[in-house]
C-alpha cells in the first residue's frame, strides 16, 4: 500500500527546491530589470544603473527632483516652477500638476512614504522644513524644520522598512547622512562627514534613493569640476554611513559626462506564481 504522506513530501520537496532556485534567479537578475530616472536642471532622462549611461526624454517641466511611489507613479518637485507634479507616463516625459510649493524652491529632494500615501520633500536653502503632500487629500503642509544638521537637507529617502534618510550639502556642508525621526522631527547622524571618502568640500551628492534590493543610492562628484562633469554612481552604505563611489560608473547622457540632481529608481521584479502544489511559473514584468 502506498504512502499518501511520502507522496505529499516528495512534492514538498520539489516545491522547495524550485522555490529555491527561483529566488536565485530573481536575485541574479532584478538588477538588470530597474528603471531609474534622472534629472540635471532642464533635464530629464533615463537611466541605466548598470552602465550609468542616460538618454534625455523631452519633458515640458524643467529642474525636477523626483521620487517613485511604491505602486510606480513618479512624483516630482520643480525648482523652476515652484510646483508639484504627477507624471503621467515618464517614458514619454508627461505630467500633470498637483499643487503650489508653499516656499521658493531652491533644491532639496523628494521621496514617498513606503505606504504611498504622502509625498515628502525638502526645498533647500530657503526653508529648513520638511513638508508633507497628503496624496488622497491634496494638501500641503509643512511638519516643521529639520534640527540636528549642519546644513539644509538636499538628499531625501525613505528605506523600504521606513526608514527616513537624509543628506545635507551640495556645494557646502560636510556630506553626512543622518536618519530622520518624524515624531519630533531630529536627525541624527549615522557615520562620519563626506562619507568617509576623501573627497572636497565643494563636492556634490545631488539626491537619493533606495533600490529594491534595499541599497541607497546617490550619485556623487569628488571633485566639483566646473569644466566637466564627474560624477559616478555610488553607494552609501546605511548602518555605517560610508559611502563607496564607483569610479567605473561615471555619469554620461547622450554621449556626453553629465550631472545628477535627482535620481529615481524603481523595481521592475520578477513576480513568482505557485499553482498549488502542482509547479511555479517564472513571470516578468515588461521594461519600460
Amino acid at each position: 500500500m502506498k504512502n499518501p504522506r511520502s507522496k505529499k513530501s516528495q512534492s514538498l520537496v520539489v516545491l522547495s527546491i524550485l522555490i529555491f532556485f527561483s529566488v536565485n534567479l530573481y536575485n541574479d537578475v532584478i538588477a538588470s530589470e530597474w528603471v531609474a530616472y534622472g534629472t540635471w536642471n532642464e533635464a530629464f532622462y533615463s537611466l541605466d544603473i548598470e552602465t550609468a549611461t542616460g538618454t534625455k526624454i523631452p519633458c515640458s517641466v524643467t529642474h525636477l527632483q523626483l521620487a517613485f511611489a511604491p505602486d510606480g507613479t513618479l512624483y516630482a518637485t520643480s525648482r523652476k516652477t515652484d510646483s508639484l507634479y504627477r507624471f503621467i507616463d515618464p517614458s514619454a516625459g508627461t505630467l500633470e500638476y498637483l499643487a503650489p510649493l508653499p516656499v521658493n524652491c531652491t533644491g532639496g529632494d523628494t521621496t514617498v512614504s513606503p505606504d504611498g500615501k504622502a509625498v515628502y520633500f525638502t526645498l533647500g536653502w530657503q526653508s529648513p522644513d520638511l513638508f508633507k503632500y497628503d496624496i488622497d487629500v491634496g494638501n500641503i503642509v509643512s511638519l516643521g524644520p529639520i534640527t540636528g544638521v549642519d546644513d539644509d537637507i538636499y538628499g531625501l529617502a525613505f528605506s523600504p522598512e521606513g526608514v527616513l534618510y537624509g543628506t545635507t550639502g551640495t556645494n557646502t556642508g560636510d556630506k553626512i547622512l543622518y536618519t530622520i525621526d518624524l515624531s519630533s522631527m531630529k536627525a541624527t547622524a549615522v557615520g562620519p562627514p563626506f562619507f568617509g571618502l576623501n573627497i572636497e568640500l565643494e563636492s556634490t551628492t545631488g539626491s537619493l534613493d533606495f533600490a529594491p534590493d534595499g541599497t541607497l543610492y546617490a550619485g556623487i562628484d569628488p571633485t566639483r569640476d566646473y569644466l566637466s562633469p564627474d560624477v559616478y554612481l555610488s553607494i552609501i552604505d546605511t548602518q555605517t554611513g560610508i559611502g563607496t563611489i564607483y569610479y567605473d560608473k561615471r555619469l554620461i547622457v547622450n554621449g556626453s559626462y553629465y550631472y545628477l540632481d535627482s535620481i529615481a529608481i524603481i523595481p521592475e521584479p520578477t513576480t513568482l506564481i505557485l499553482f498549488g502544489f502542482g509547479g511555479l511559473s517564472l513571470l516578468r514584468k515588461r521594461r519600460l
